[in-house]
Order: structure tokens, then C-alpha cells, then sequence
């Protein structure tokens, strides 16, 4: 059983009580307790942060899944001065080096990126890279200009042939497939404004295409969206996104989370087939950590 709490005491004299529940059935003996404080939410993540960097390896997503977090680690130690030692830094310097040594190679001749160097370019694996390298440029290491234009550049055709696909009266449709490309496509248009700072025309087809059917939409889609139309400065747009991720959240008295639960599903209608109702990419923790994230920005 984990029970979790936040808040706030704001005077000196102020406590909190907790409620731990009794639990019968465990054998005797074998029942501890633990209590975790910490006076900020950074504070769990501080402590470890440092094993973050990893070396990447294997396939492009493999490579992103080392490479992220190794910059996360970097821009804690940037903006919170969060302690990292001389050979947590040496080592950084080479997971960045592999790591673009291996997105150079991968990037396929169209600009985009594969799970290989020589497969089909994904539209969910380009902005995944696109995101990364954002994120390696802002903790102060080099990007190639020409890699990320090139990858910007076949984002604009794939929003656009998406776009089309889905909107297409005799497209025959399908809630997993149409779930997870209009996932592609609002990731996609976040990675344009990203980088540009706005959307251009057929990106802005793709966010109509993606508002109108916004009822259907998961949090992942919801959340990608949300946090584009806020980087391209459509300010009304963002917040009505966001209502609607807010609609589908799941609240308690002290959690909210956007796990996709039967209660999720219900809240998005008759017409979703609870059978194709989930994603392989998203965990609960990591489609919430994106929920939060949209929340935030």
C-alpha cells in the first residue's frame, strides 16, 4: 500500500495527520512501514539523478532512451546546480558523442529518422529525435543545423500526407491506428513549434483536423497538441485543448493522473473500442508525466 501526500504548511505551528490503513491479511511479522519525506518534488530525484547517463546503444529509440535522460541529468546540474562530479561530466561528453555519431548515421536520405539506417523513415521516431536534439541544445552542446532542418523538412510533407490520410472520407477507420497517428501528427506539429515557434499552413490543417475531432483524442494526442498550439502563440486554442485533457484526467481527493482506465474510456465515448483503447508507447507514468507537462507549460 502507498499512500502519497503534498501540500503545503505554510505556518510554523501547522501538522498534518495520516490516515494509514489497517491491513489484516498480511502474516505476522511481515508488515513494515516506511515514511519518505522530502521538502520538494526535485528532492526524490536529485539523489539519483547522476545514473541518468547512460551510453546509448541499439536501435534509434534505444539511442534517445540513453540519450534523453543523460540531458535531463545535464540540465539539472545547469539549472539547479544539482551536484554532478567531474567524471559524471567526462562521461556525459561521450554518451553526447555516441549518441550523435549514431543519429548522424541513422538519419535516412528524406531527412527523417527510422528504428534503422535502413528502413522506413517513422513519424514517430523523427520526432522523438527532433525532441532530443531540442533538448541537447539547450544544455549548451552542439547540434547540426542542417540534421534538424532536414528533419523539419520531411515533418512538413509527412503532417501534411497524415493529415490527408485521416481526414480522407474513404479512409476506413480504426482506434488503434487512428489513435496512435494522430498521436504521430500532434507530436510532429510540437516538434515544428518547438524548433520554429510557430506552425506554418499545412500544419495549421493538421491542428484543425486534430480540434475537430478532439472528443476521440487520448491524453498523449491531447497533450502534444496543447503544448504546440502554446509554442506557436495560439494562446485560446492551447487552453480549450487543455480543458479537454483536464476532462479526461483521473482525480481523487489528492492524485490526478491520466492512466487510460475504463473511466477514461467511458468519458471518450460509445464509439472507442475498449479492445484497441491503449498505446505501447505510454505507460500510465509516462503519459502522465506528458499530462503534467502540458499542464505546466
Amino acid at each position: 500500500v502507498t499512500l502519497i501526500k503534498s501540500g503545503l504548511l505554510a505556518n510554523a505551528n501547522d501538522s498534518l495527520s495520516l490516515n494509514i490503513p489497517e491491513i489484516s491479511d498480511a502474516r505476522p511479522g511481515t508488515l513494515n512501514r516506511s515514511l519518505g519525506l522530502s521538502s520538494s518534488t526535485i528532492g526524490a530525484v536529485l539523489d539519483k539523478f547522476a545514473d541518468l547517463i547512460d551510453y546509448p546503444y541499439g536501435c534509434t529509440e534505444q539511442t534517445m532512451s540513453r540519450l534523453m535522460p543523460s540531458v535531463v541529468a545535464m540540465e539539472l546540474n545547469k539549472k539547479l546546480s544539482a551536484p554532478l562530479s567531474s567524471a559524471d561530466t567526462t562521461k556525459f561528453a561521450k554518451v553526447y558523442k555516441d549518441g550523435m555519431a549514431k543519429l548522424t548515421e541513422y538519419q535516412h536520405s528524406d531527412g527523417g529518422w527510422g528504428w534503422w539506417a535502413g528502413d522506413n523513415t517513422s513519424a514517430y521516431l523523427t520526432p522523438l529525435v527532433l525532441e532530443g536534439l531540442k533538448l541537447v541544445k539547450g544544455v549548451g552542446y552542439k547540434v547540426d543545423d542542417a540534421m534538424v532542418n532536414k528533419g523539419l523538412s520531411w515533418q512538413t510533407t509527412a503532417i501534411k500526407t497524415l493529415t490527408e490520410q485521416l481526414s480522407d472520407p474513404k479512409h476506413m477507420a480504426d482506434t488503434y491506428f487512428d489513435s496512435e497517428s494522430r498521436t504521430d501528427l500532434a507530436y510532429m506539429l510540437f516538434t515544428q513549434a518547438l524548433w520554429q515557434k510557430k506552425l506554418n499552413k499545412s500544419d495549421q490543417a493538421a491542428v484543425a483536423y486534430l480540434e475537430k475531432n478532439q472528443s476521440e483524442l487520448g491524453p498523449e494526442t491531447l497533450s502534444y497538441l496543447a503544448r504546440a498550439l502554446k509554442l506557436a502563440g495560439q494562446e485560446t486554442a492551447a487552453q480549450r485543448i487543455l480543458n479537454r485533457l483536464l476532462v479526461l484526467a483521473n482525480t481523487t481527493d489528492d492524485t490526478i493522473d491520466w492512466e487510460r482506465t475504463k473511466g477514461m474510456l467511458q468519458k471518450l465515448g460509445p464509439h472507442i473500442d475498449e479492445y484497441n483503447y491503449y498505446s505501447y508507447r505510454f505507460t500510465p507514468e509516462e503519459t502522465t508525466a506528458l499530462g503534467l507537462t502540458a499542464v505546466l507549460e
